[in-house]
């Protein structure tokens, strides 16, 4: 399949998924669009093994990981200092409080994951230049 084909379909299923979403939700049901969201990365998955085009090279790699290095490092520090925040002021404002520890958790738990994750794959890199 050529890259063109590839781009089409991605496209369309995409559209089919927006267009399921709306429709289901505003019918009242959820469990439709969860199946056709899995149904969906499903079907981009065969795509992209079936197709015979280059989808990614080095550079394109190294952009994506810059960007979600610098979304990762934003989303960290807002959900931490919201979360301090939200904490400062539960003291006047209970319903505040459950939401700043929510916040200060979500941010110490995608912490804690990026440590984990970088560590395995420092040390699975150092595995594969040996």
């Amino acid at each position: 399949m050529e890259y063109k084909n590839y781009r089409l379909y991605k496209v369309l299923i995409g559209a089919a998924l927006g267009a399921i979403t709306v429709v289901s939700v505003s019918l009242g049901n959820y469990i439709v669009p969860i199946l056709a969201f899995i149904a969906g990365v499903a079907g981009l998955y065969l795509l992209s093994k079936k197709s015979n085009a280059l989808l990614t090279d080095e550079r394109i790699d190294k952009l994506a990981g810059m960007a979600a290095r610098v979304s990762y490092t934003v989303t960290a520090i807002a959900t931490a200092l919201l979360g301090m925040i939200f904490i400062a002021i539960g003291k006047d404002y209970p319903d505040f409080l459950l939401a700043g520890n929510i916040l200060a958790g979500v941010s110490c738990g995608s912490i804690l994951i990026y440590a984990v994750s970088f560590k395995y794959f420092n040390k699975k890199a150092d595995r594969g230049s040996r």
